[in-house]
């Protein structure tokens, strides 16, 4: 997380740092990102960047944390859009991102901070202030779910699928940039492993 000085700076000097930081990771792949590139742009000196952030992974996390609340805020409208059908909110969603991916420095950035992610899985889930500011930003989507339409026991088992949709997403978006997929294609194959989700894969016993 930044320190106190970062949150201290004006507002417009605090996004320039992270516009700058944005178009490096949307530039370039993530092990060839470069600070001094970030300060250069951000106007700022290096001692600055550091009184700011720890390093550049403690940057990353924070572009993340931007990143997931960004992803939040778009499936709470989706809900609001489909009066909380949580299934073809998902799947608009996914449309909405594949589009703006579709300009290749935002789907550099997403790849950039998806494989930061899978690869540093364990740290993230160690962080408990960041879990539960997580906590809090999905139960306030499950409250828009539709509990007519879907069988939520409890908040934590709409969280739950909330989280299983996310990750479906994800990984969806990811494998669409990597193979090609079109984006017809790419609802096609989440929509098919939404099924599976939302509506199981066990045959009905006869009498059911």
């Amino acid at each position: 997380m930044p320190s106190s000085t970062f949150y201290n700076l004006h507002p417009q000097k605090q996004e320039t740092i992270l516009s700058a930081s944005r178009r490096e990771f949307s530039s370039v792949p993530f092990a060839e990102v470069s600070i001094n590139r970030i300060i250069k742009t951000a106007n700022i000196s290096r001692g600055s960047f550091y009184t700011y952030f720890k390093d550049i992974y403690d940057l990353v996390d924070y572009l993340m944390r931007q990143f997931r609340e960004d992803f939040f805020d778009r499936i709470r409208m989706q809900l609001v859009i489909h009066q909380g059908d949580l299934f073809e909110g998902m799947l608009d969603l996914h449309d909405e991102l594949f589009q703006k991916y579709t300009n290749s420095n935002e789907r550099i950035f997403f790849m950039n901070l998806a494989s930061h992610f899978h690869s540093d899985l364990s740290t993230h889930m160690q962080k408990t202030e960041e879990m539960l500011e997580r906590f809090s930003s999905m139960e306030s989507i499950v409250m828009l779910i539709d509990k007519e339409k879907y069988s939520i026991e409890s908040p934590r088992h709409g969280m739950r699928l909330i989280e299983c949709s996310f990750v479906l997403l994800r990984h969806q978006l990811y494998q669409s940039m990597v193979r090609g997929y079109t984006q017809l294609e790419a609802n096609k194959s989440l929509k098919a492993q939404y099924e599976m989700l939302f509506h199981g894969v066990q045959h009905k016993k006869v009498g059911d």
